[in-house]
């Protein structure tokens, strides 16, 4: 129980962060094309940047991760800690999925 209160808490800092024009993450292309990152480091990253945007509802950074120069590093259907899959928290979060991933899937 005590891990799901950590990770409802951390979701809903996240949320407020982001509400206020802060970034959850450093910019997407920057850490896809940093020669200095591993491709496992760059998967992690953008990976965690993928779902917490989907558990935001934020569009644009879904769309940007998904169709971006990070796409190679992300999947839409590799499950989080918790055991759900970006596309999972986008369909919560999202009013619509189409407007999400257009026509990149």
């Amino acid at each position: 129980m005590e891990d799901s209160d950590t990770r409802l808490m951390e979701m809903v800092a996240a949320q407020a962060h982001h509400r206020e024009g802060g970034s959850l993450e450093e910019d997407e292309d920057s850490i896809a094309l940093d020669e200095k990152l591993s491709d496992e480091q760059k998967r992690q990253r953008l990976q965690k940047s993928l779902n917490m945007a989907a558990s935001n509802g934020d569009v644009v950074r879904i769309r940007k991760l998904v169709t971006g120069k990070a796409k190679d590093y992300v999947d839409v259907n590799m499950l989080d800690d918790e055991g759900t899959v970006p596309l999972i928290y986008a369909s919560c979060f999202v009013r619509s999925i189409n407007e999400v991933l257009g026509n990149a899937y």
